[in-house]
């Protein structure tokens, strides 16, 4: 990524701004100032798409979710020509922007070439910029940097979820504007990033997926190491191991973060963008304190998940090494000697635990029900360990690429921060 930048000499070729010190041959406008005559557009009134309103086919209606997961196609809601006439003025077309303005706020996305015609709803902000004042993919970048988001999104009113500001601040926000040259040039540099965050991102999937496939087939014995030919055996996860359930954490216990052994417990991570639950260790407690709560004591090496909420497995990297403690929305299974735990773990990623649970309000787990869980297995423990220990090495690799891709998306946001700011230039 050999890049020709110059840093800028602090004798005077910058000028206090509004937004801090910026090159003097930049410019200060606001939002509104770089978007086309009516460019900046809240989407209509909820009144204005009910459902009776939606077609089968028709002109697309573009939701959050086009911005937030990056994609023109996804989505089904459509309106006939008349409704479409009736909100031409929320009209999209190729090369606009629009961003998420609940929820999950401040995504942006441009509308691709090709993209079906069609309107924002209510939940999205549509963007038409000048071209003539600013690059459309130098603004896609800048919208994107945190120092920008900072400025549009409200958290001042305390509470769980953020806003966007309201629209007089928002088309108000200022923008710094190198000339038009510079801007593309800057932009063009900050694409070498995204196109290396994207390749990244690619290959962690295909790792991913692949090592989907291969625990389906050698988790079930369908495939087999070389070397291994002994016999499988159907057992039930009774015959592998003892179940505990946790207990509720005291409330006077809450906040510690000084002991030893670790307390956790179930959070919901459920949104938009991220449609799961988490184990986290939410307190750390001394030894006296994890004695007056036994009950809820497990031993290391227990393969623990969610009973209540989402039946999901303890991430890899999280599996206990050393005694814990658990709440009372977990179970743990603590496996026995003639099983390879390693290899229980994996095997377990492969059973749907969902399918299983008690549905209601909140779907549901209890030890019978999992006792009752049958699974095959290598009646060699050495063959456990060799498959174990092969899913190992394929998390260990992923760890690795996830890592690089995290060093990458640093290194992006560090260059944004100089070349956004003018503190590095770029060389016309």
């Amino acid at each position: 990524m050999n890049v020709k930048i110059k840093k800028l000499e602090e004798n005077g070729s910058f000028i206090k701004t509004s937004i801090g010190y910026l090159p003097l041959d930049w410019k200060v406008k606001s939002l509104i100032d770089v978007c086309k005559e009516k460019g900046l557009i809240r989407g209509p009134f909820g009144g204005a798409l009910k459902k009776e309103f939606f077609v089968a086919e028709g002109y697309k209606v573009y939701e959050q979710k086009n911005a937030i997961y990056q994609d023109a196609e996804i989505g089904d809601y459509y309106i006939d020509e008349d409704k479409f006439n009736e909100l031409k003025r929320f009209e999209v077309s190729e090369g606009d922007f629009i961003v998420s303005c609940s929820g999950t706020i401040g995504r942006i996305f441009r509308i691709p070439k090709g993209a079906k015609k069609g309107i924002i709803n209510q939940a999205l902000l549509l963007i038409k910029i000048n071209p003539q004042i600013i690059s459309s993919d130098f603004f896609y970048q800048y919208f994107q940097w945190q120092g920008f988001q900072k400025r549009i999104i409200d958290n001042t009113q305390g509470g769980a979820m953020p806003n966007l500001v309201g629209m007089d601040i928002f088309k108000k926000t200022p923008i710094p504007l190198p000339p038009i040259e510079e801007q593309q040039k800057i932009a063009d540099i900050l694409s070498i990033w995204d196109k290396a965050i994207e390749l990244k991102e690619k290959l962690i999937e295909q790792k991913k997926e692949q090592k989907k496939g291969l625990m389906q087939r050698l988790l079930t014995g369908k495939v087999r190491l070389p070397g291994f030919e002994g016999e499988w055996k159907e057992v039930k996860i009774k015959d592998i191991g003892t179940l505990k359930g946790g207990s509720a954490f005291p409330e006077k216990y809450q906040n510690l973060t000084d002991g030893k052994y670790p307390f956790y417990k179930v959070s919901d991570m459920n949104n938009e963008a991220n449609n799961k639950y988490m184990v986290v260790a939410s307190n750390y407690i001394d030894e006296d304190i994890c004695s007056e709560l036994k009950a809820s004591v497990i031993p290391s090496k227990s393969i623990v998940f969610a009973k209540v909420g989402a039946a999901l497995l303890l991430e890899r990297k999280k599996i206990l090494s050393s005694e814990s403690c658990i709440d009372n929305n977990m179970m743990a299974l603590t496996v026995n000697k003639n099983f390879d735990y390693n290899f229980v773990y994996y095997l377990l990623h492969t059973i749907s635990l969902s399918k299983i649970a008690n549905v209601g309000a909140l779907p549901s787990l209890n030890a019978k029900d999992v006792y009752s869980i049958k699974c095959k297995i290598p009646m060699d423990l050495r063959e456990q360990k060799a498959i174990a220990e092969f899913f190992t090495l394929l998390d260990r690799e992923i760890e690795l690429l996830e890592k690089e891709l995290t060093v990458i998306k640093q290194q992006k946001k560090g260059l944004m921060q100089l070349l956004l700011t003018g503190k590095v230039r770029v060389k016309c």
